[in-house]
């Protein structure tokens, strides 16, 4: 339990529950749910930078679309 890593994981789900529910009481909740797929691009971004993983034409194209769909559902 006093490993760095894990305190760290807990600390972010912690203070991502607690931006959640604020972003909550201030956007509906159509509005504010398709933006967790965002969390898809934030996570190869993040594997492709911290672990050095290859990002294939695949996983852009995928990210592309997820981002496009955030865009669309946000901007009606």
């Amino acid at each position: 339990m006093a490993n760095p890593s894990i305190l760290a994981g807990l600390f972010s789900y912690g203070l991502s529950t607690i931006v959640w529910l604020y972003i909550l009481k201030s956007v509906e909740l159509s509005r504010a749910y398709p933006f967790l797929a965002l969390n898809y691009v934030l996570i190869l971004l993040g594997g492709a930078v911290l672990f050095h993983e290859r990002i294939s034409p695949g996983k852009v194209g995928g990210s592309l679309l997820i981002v496009l769909g955030v865009l669309l559902i946000a901007r009606n």
